[in-house]
């Protein structure tokens, strides 16, 4: 679907407007390295944490997810363990289009945080070896605490997103500098 000019979830002040799809497991399943980035912008919710992407399998809350805090941490879940950035990145609240990013690979468990396209955090050493499991579902602006359920109108996405981006391995900090600002496709 061609999100360039946006699709706005929340906006209005709901709480219940996301994107779902059950076929989630064959993006994320079986992976032991990907790469996630989501261009959007977050309307006036600063006290909001923000869920971009929810990936969730029975048996594991938070298989994957990809959030940004109501203090502009940048949270990733993998395997049902939640990594957050030391830095806080306010800017990502300010209502502008921003594009944030996050890789992993399960060799050495690294995660690498990104911003407009710039690598701004790594850390090491998480889940190492394992690999996602699959026949989830995939839920864009809300956090799923159980299989499509467990939503919290404190964890909702409100603003406008403008595309998605899923790798199946940990993508270059070159490549992410190269081609953030290009329309998804």
């Amino acid at each position: 679907t061609d999100l360039t000019s946006g699709i706005n979830l929340n906006t209005d002040g709901g709480n219940n407007a996301y994107l779902m799809t059950s076929s989630g497991g064959s993006v994320f399943g079986g992976r032991t390295a990907l790469t996630v980035e989501v261009q959007y912008s977050i309307a006036n919710n600063a006290s909001l944490d923000n869920p971009l992407v929810s990936y969730n399998v029975s048996g594991t809350d938070n298989e994957f997810f990809l959030l940004i805090s109501a203090t502009g941490r940048i949270s990733v879940a993998i395997d049902g363990q939640t990594v957050t950035t030391t830095g806080t990145f306010s800017q990502l609240l300010d209502g502008k289009q921003h594009s944030v990013a996050a890789s992993w690979d399960n060799t050495n468990g690294d995660i690498r945080y990104y911003i407009n396209g710039q690598l701004v955090e790594t850390r090491t050493g998480i889940k190492v070896g394992v690999t996602l499991d699959g026949g989830g579902t995939l839920v864009i602006g809300q956090e799923q605490d159980l299989v499509n359920g467990g939503f919290s109108a404190a964890q909702r996405f409100s603003g406008t997103m403008f595309g998605i981006r899923v790798w199946d391995r940990a993508v270059s900090d070159e490549q992410l500098s190269r081609t953030y600002q290009q329309n998804f496709a």
